[in-house]
């Protein structure tokens, strides 16, 4: 009877884990998590809520909240140190631009005055009013196709994030005509919880002050400091290079490598690498990550991984490190490239057979390599970093990030 009982709780223990890993990895991958869109999700979040939170607290600093009058959870995730090759996207996949960014932020600011109701062109109109109060921001023009553009982009994004949802019309029509309008529900309480900043934009001196987080100026601050730093890299990012660590974080790391192997293994399901150059925690599942690569099969990506094997081949030749290759030599690879491949009619046509269309492959492709943790800018030129010789097309071991 006794070892019934036992095995009882044994079962129940590694029901109870399983469910806590679903419900941290689903957070990660869906920090706005919304019942009617993850219902089977939500329920475990709800159910594990306050041992989530302490976790996420505990282990990466970020705060997590669930709204049971909303049916929604949230967690308030921040990078370890800000990355310009991650983006918004819009329904297009196009990443978002400084303009977008500032439109979604004035839309949100109106929308904070509606009554659970709204339409485009009040929108439009209430935007347009604001942007013209700020001197920093260009006038909203609803004349210029692009500015609609731009603003539809927003619109659609606060849509797929559940801020606004389609009565009636439809917000794409608006991009080619000024005239078109469409019908919202609004959120209230969604919006409310849109913007992740330790320092709320009403109290900061600028978008550059919202940033900062405060440790105490003690030991254990500091090796808290250290532990959400060094967690965050490993949970967000592609691969983490010793060399980028400072002196207190590599510290930790190098005296806590068993429980982060652990941490990540048992509590989110990953598979830490392990190289001379750094660290990776490799999902199996490929769940967690919103973009991956080599998988698919667009022509930026395509012209990434030929890239790879070109880059890699002249950083195993360099001396001394110096692998850097100047961006003018990578555009007239891809225009090589471009006259073999694309004449096969295997790359999109976007990118015009030319030196401006080589030049705008070749960036993109780089931009992705970047992102991913693989290459990395220097003013004009691009240095390979180790973990992009697992993508050499002759590389004998690969896979994906």
């Amino acid at each position: 009877m006794k070892d019934e009982i036992a095995a009882g709780h044994s079962l129940i223990h590694a029901g109870q884990r399983e469910e806590r890993r679903k419900a941290i990895r689903g957070l990660i991958a869906h920090p706005i998590m919304r019942e009617e869109d993850r219902q089977d999700l939500f329920v475990l979040v709800l159910r594990h809520q306050v041992w989530l939170r302490e976790w996420f607290e505990k282990n990466t600093g970020w705060d997590m909240t669930v709204n049971l009058a909303g049916r929604f959870a949230r967690l308030y995730k921040l990078p370890a140190s800000p990355d310009p090759h991650r983006a918004l996207t819009a329904a297009n996949r196009r990443p978002f631009d400084r303009r977008r960014y500032s439109l979604a932020c004035l839309v949100m600011a109106v929308l904070e005055e509606a009554a659970g109701q709204t339409t485009l062109r009040v929108l439009a109109e209430q935007v347009e009013a604001l942007s013209a109060g700020d001197s920093g921001l260009p006038v909203y023009d609803p004349t210029r196709l692009a500015e609609r553009r731009a603003l539809v982009d927003a619109l659609v994004w606060l849509e797929r994030m559940g801020v606004l949802a389609i009565r009636d019309g439809e917000t794409e029509r608006y991009s080619r005509s000024a005239g078109a309008d469409a019908l919202y529900d609004v959120d209230e309480r969604l919006l409310g919880q849109m913007i992740a900043a330790p320092v709320p934009p009403s109290l900061a001196e600028g978008p550059g002050r919202m940033a900062p987080e405060s440790y105490a100026d003690s030991p254990e601050g500091r090796r808290k400091r250290a532990r959400h730093a060094v967690l965050r890299r490993l949970i967000d990012d592609p691969v983490l290079y010793f060399r980028d660590l400072p002196d207190e974080e590599r510290d930790w790391l190098d005296h806590s490598r068993g429980f982060v192997y652990a941490l990540l293994e048992e509590d989110l399901g990953l598979q830490p690498e392990s190289r001379r150059e750094g660290l990776a925690a490799v999902d199996p599942a490929a769940e967690l990550s919103d973009e991956r690569f080599p998988d698919g099969s667009s022509t930026v990506k395509h012209a990434a991984l030929l890239l790879c094997e070109i880059l890699s081949d002249r950083a195993r030749r360099a001396a001394g490190g110096a692998n850097a290759v100047p961006v003018g030599e990578v555009i007239e690879v891809i225009q090589e490239l471009m006259s073999n491949v694309g004449q096969q009619g295997r790359w999109s046509s976007v990118f015009t057979a030319d030196e401006h269309g080589a030049e705008k492959l070749a960036r993109s492709a780089l931009d992705l390599l970047c992102g991913f943790g693989l290459a990395r800018m220097r003013e004009d030129s691009v240095q390979a970093l180790p973990a992009m010789a697992r993508f050499r097309p002759s590389a004998s071991a690969g896979g994906e990030v």
